[in-house]
C-alpha cells in the first residue's frame, strides 16, 4: 500500500511538474493493532517470562525480542493472506453488504466522538 502511494506521489510530481507533493502514507489499522498486542504480542511475551524467587522477572530483553519476533512473523503472514485473497476481493464486496464492511471503521469513529467528552467529565 506504501509502496502504491509513494510511486502515485512522484507519478504526480513528474506530472505537475512539482516538488511539493507528499504521497499520503498507508496507516495503520489500529483494531488490527490491538488484535496484534493483545493477542499475540503479550501472551508471547508473558510466556516466555521467568521469575526468580521474589516473583520478579529475570527475562525481559529475551522476552521482548521474542515477542517481537513472533509479530513481526505473524505480521508477513497476515500479509501472505492479504495478498492471497486480494484476487477475491471484489467478489467478497459484492456478496457482503457495504454496511458489514463499515461496521469496524464506524465503532472506531464513535469511540472517538464519545471519548471526548468523557475525557473532558474526568
Amino acid at each position: 500500500g506504501s509502496i502504491f502511494y509513494m510511486i502515485q506521489g512522484m507519478w504526480m510530481c513528474h506530472k505537475t511538474d512539482r516538488t511539493d507533493i507528499c504521497a499520503q502514507p498507508f496507516g495503520i489499522n489500529t483494531p488490527g493493532a490491538f488484535a496484534f498486542v493483545s493477542s499475540i504480542i503479550l501472551p508471547v511475551y508473558y510466556q516466555k517470562l521467568k521469575y526468580d524467587d521474589n516473583n520478579n522477572p529475570i527475562n525481559t530483553e529475551e522476552a521482548a525480542d521474542f515477542a517481537w519476533k513472533v509479530g513481526v512473523a505473524a505480521n508477513f503472514v497476515q500479509g501472505a493472506v492479504e495478498v492471497a485473497f486480494a484476487v477475491i476481493g471484489p467478489q467478497i464486496q459484492q456478496g457482503v453488504p457495504i454496511v458489514a464492511l463499515l461496521t469496524s471503521l464506524a465503532s472506531i469513529g464513535f469511540a472517538f466522538l464519545l471519548s471526548g467528552p468523557m475525557l473532558d467529565e474526568a
